[in-house]
């Protein structure tokens, strides 16, 4: 089964919240239980997106609720 973008809300948006949650996902295997080091380089993570202000209004909208 393919997944169709139609049905979402829109491309981008898609791909801006995968974004998100997969940094999420990685930033929360650095803690507790798991302890594993970042895959991602620094200034990519999710720590450098927190402290990051320049991003869009749709993406920092997006930010705070997966925050």
């Amino acid at each position: 089964m393919q997944f169709r973008f139609k049905n979402c809300i829109g491309k981008g948006l898609c791909l801006q919240l995968t974004y998100l949650f997969f940094l999420k996902m990685a930033d929360e295997r650095l803690k507790p239980p798991y302890n594993q080091k970042s895959q991602i380089p620094s200034g990519f993570d999710w720590k450098s997106l927190v402290n990051e202000e320049r991003y869009d209004p749709l993406f920092q909208t997006l930010f705070y609720w997966v925050r």
